[in-house]
C-alpha cells in the first residue's frame, strides 16, 4: 500500500471507531429530558408576549439546570446542547400555550405543536 492509501485507511478506521463509541452517548442524550424541575408560572398572563417571554426565560434556566454541563470536549458540549434543546421543547409543549410556542419558535427556530385543551393555569 502507498503511504497516501494507508493514511486514508487509518482516517476512515478512526472515524468508524469514533462513531461506534459515540453512538450510545447520543442515544442516551434523549434520556436527559426526563429530569424535572418545577417552574411556576401562575403569576404570569401567558396570553401576552411579556408573560410568555418571562416563562420562556424561566424554562430556559430550568432546562440549563437539569442538563449535565460538560464542555471538556466538543461531543460533550453538543450532548449538553441537545439535552437543553430537547428539555426546553418538551416543557414548552407541556405548557401548551400558543403565545409561548410562537415565541419559542421565533427564538430557537424549532416548532412545537400545541394541542387545544381546556388547560388553564
Amino acid at each position: 500500500m502507498t503511504n497516501n492509501l494507508k493514511l486514508k485507511f487509518s482516517l476512515a478506521s478512526g472515524l468508524v471507531s469514533a462513531i461506534v463509541v459515540l453512538a450510545p452517548i447520543y442515544g442516551y442524550a434523549a434520556d436527559f429530558g426526563v429530569a424535572n424541575k418545577a417552574v411556576s408560572y401562575s403569576d404570569l398572563d401567558l396570553s401576552t408576549e411579556a408573560g410568555a417571554s418571562t416563562l420562556l426565560n424561566r424554562l430556559t434556566l430550568a432546562a440549563d439546570a437539569v442538563c449535565p454541563m460538560d464542555s471538556t470536549t466538543f461531543a460533550l458540549h453538543r450532548l449538553y446542547k441537545t439535552c437543553v434543546d430537547a428539555t426546553l421543547g418538551k416543557a414548552v409543549r407541556n405548557v401548551n400555550r400558543t403565545t409561548l410556542s410562537k415565541l419559542y419558535t421565533e427564538r430557537t427556530g424549532f416548532t412545537v405543536t400545541t394541542q387545544l385543551s381546556m388547560n388553564s393555569r
